[in-house]
């Protein structure tokens, strides 16, 4: 009988592509050592896959420092637990608190004062709806829907309150 070395699976064109697929470095190494296509096809594959991790890595980036709103979890915790003030914590006339309970409190000394108190809930990400339950006044508003374009952004209306 002839002597024939079997090629293993991973030897194999279709074996080198599911690794670069699904655990590149070791498809990459396979790819070059197999010397499976030539050498253009192989520095182009090398190119993608590293430009994919580039960009990989600067999505990471990106993620980690951007405003935190882009999901309904991260609008949460960019609310919860902060007083939003307006205009500035040193000589706030409104302000805003909202508890991981669903409830909030907000107070204004603007026209002679107001507070008021409700139920909220992140709609979708950066969009919270506002539900009052009770004011100082006896009055209750209409519900609303509050805008987040960063976690320490918070638009009531055409205010923007800061987290404080």
């Amino acid at each position: 009988m002839e002597n024939q070395t079997e090629i293993k699976w991973y030897q194999k064109p279709v074996g080198v592509i599911i690794l670069l697929i699904f655990f590149f470095p070791v498809g990459l190494y396979l790819m070059w050592k197999n010397e499976l296509w030539t050498k253009q096809t192989r520095w182009i594959v090398t190119g993608v896959l590293a430009l994919m991790v580039i960009a990989n890595a600067g999505n990471d980036k990106k993620s980690s420092s951007n405003s935190g709103v882009e999901s309904i979890e991260g609008t949460k915790t960019c609310l919860v637990g902060f007083d939003w003030v307006y205009p500035s914590s040193s000589n706030p006339t409104g302000a805003w608190k909202f508890s991981s309970d669903g409830t909030f409190n907000s107070s204004t000394t603007m026209f002679g004062g107001m507070s008021t108190w409700g139920n909220w809930q992140v709609i979708s990400p950066g969009k919270v709806k506002i539900s009052y339950t009770r004011s100082s006044e006896g009055i209750i508003p209409d519900d609303q829907i509050l805008t987040m374009s960063s976690c320490s952004s918070l638009k009531v209306g055409s205010t923007v309150y800061s987290k404080d």
